[in-house]
């Protein structure tokens, strides 16, 4: 049954986030169509930071790594009939330096012969390990786990060798020349860089296919992934089922959707964009941990998040050195919680007085811990649980930004602002009932 909409909210920074989205007009979601029937294989419609840059026009160099760039220049001078043959050296390449670090890497051992797989794709996300352990908690086997962002992981599923992987590659690398010139005419991105970003698509679509492969001959039993993959969208064209979404954070407009056994979301407005556009009717609302007054300390939790191409913390560090410097002179203690994918240089460099910490194993265990007032970040997945967690969000980011844009959640309209909500912050500060009430306020319509 499609659940209610949840009751308006007032305007805040001029959006209205009690509006449930229309997301068969979204714009990625049109430019998505459009480039399907321009022939281009839905394999290529994994790199959300592509789409949204062909969808809202922005600079692709905003989004794509330098190298991924160098790469591109070389493609777009590459005869047409020598294209093949470097994208599949460029393949090959990929797949031996995953075997490099495969062989470097530790890990569960996958299941012996005759045992059912049970497994986990992550995506090296700083909450994956608390998302694992509630996996690892539901009724099953032993759970082997792999991750999107680092290929690599999933070699350890094939046996005996690699002779698949190349095949399947290849595959993709015979496909790329003409799916990039198609993308390009839809989208105005060169051609050249289409095929740059296809080249890594296509090896870890030709790595899912030899994967689902030996899937299919074993024991399957489930699969959870915490983000919209390449992965889980070929095991499930393989018919490997039954396969789960448990959400780890923002989910954007620019991820490919389909069809899965089970989306677990967050928020109605997220909920109402996969049940449109996945066209799955099997999704579930995460059910939050609600509300309850407590005595919360004069600490702040700051999350800290890793750079992108599009996004880089010094450029915010004016802004993040003002919102330290009040919380010192309200005797608010910060305590900042790393991101295991972050340069830490960039505390030591411009705020060495502040401590990092990152002794608990996970986000909930610092929470339970400290027991935090307030979690501040910029842009990071931890905004959205401490909501749940009964904790006041702040964002350091502007409200407006590339970064955050295609969210499917109106995240701004739930978060509180530096520094323009720095009165609520005071507030609460002096008051739990002001506290509770912010809170409230910014959880209103979410769930």
């Amino acid at each position: 049954m499609r659940p209610s909409a949840p009751p308006p909210l007032s305007r805040r920074h001029g959006e209205i986030s009690g509006s449930l989205p229309d997301a068969a007009n979204d714009p990625a979601t049109r430019l998505k169509r459009r480039l399907i029937e321009a022939g281009v294989d839905e394999a290529f419609l994994f790199d959300q930071h592509l789409i949204q840059a062909a969808t809202y026009q922005e600079p692709v160099a905003e989004h794509i790594g330098p190298r991924t760039r160098r790469i591109g220049g070389v493609l777009e001078r590459t005869p047409n009939i020598l294209l093949p043959l470097l994208l599949s050296i460029l393949s090959l390449i990929l797949l031996l330096q995953w075997r490099a670090r495969a062989k470097r890497r530790t890990t569960a051992p996958a299941p012996r012969n005759g045992e059912p797989w049970r497994l986990f794709i992550g995506c090296g996300a700083g909450n994956e390990k608390d998302l694992l352990a509630e996996y690892q908690q539901e009724p099953g086997e032993t759970v082997f786990v792999a991750r999107d962002s680092e290929p690599d992981s999933f070699l350890h599923l094939l046996r005996p060798g690699l002779g698949p992987v190349v095949r399947q590659m290849r595959a993709y690398a015979l496909k790329i020349p003409a799916d990039a010139v198609a993308f390009a005419q839809t989208t105005g991105i060169p051609p050249g860089l289409a095929m740059a970003v296809f080249s890594r698509l296509g090896a870890m679509a030709g790595l899912a296919q030899a994967c689902a492969a030996q899937l299919a001959r074993a024991p399957y039993a489930s699969a959870r992934t915490i983000t919209p993959n390449q992965f889980a969208w070929i095991f499930s064209q393989h018919g490997l089922r039954p396969i789960s979404f448990r959400e780890h954070g923002w989910l954007r407009k620019g991820y490919h959707f389909y069809p899965l056994d089970e989306w677990r979301v967050y928020s109605q407005a997220e909920a109402e964009f996969v049940r449109q556009v996945g066209q799955s009717p099997n999704v579930r609302l995460i059910e939050p941990i609600r509300w309850t007054p407590r005595l919360l300390t004069r600490k702040v939790l700051f999350t800290s998040i890793f750079d992108t191409p599009s996004f880089q913390r010094d450029d915010y560090a004016q802004t993040t050195g003002a919102f330290l410097n009040w919380a010192q002179t309200r005797g608010v203690e910060v305590i900042v919680r790393p991101h295991p994918r972050e340069d830490r240089s960039f505390w030591s460099r411009n705020f060495p007085h502040i401590t990092l910490d990152d002794s608990d194993p996970s986000f909930l265990a610092a929470m339970e811990r400290l027991s935090p007032l307030f979690v501040v970040s910029w842009f990071s997945t931890t905004l959205l649980e401490s909501l749940f967690l009964g904790v006041i969000p702040i964002t350091l980011y502007p409200q407006q930004h590339m970064e955050t844009r295609d969210y499917c959640f109106p995240h701004l309209n739930h978060v509180l602002h530096w520094p323009a909500d720095k009165l609520t912050l005071e507030q609460a500060l002096e008051s739990p009932q002001s506290a509770q009430k912010a809170h409230a306020d910014l959880f209103a319509g979410v769930h």
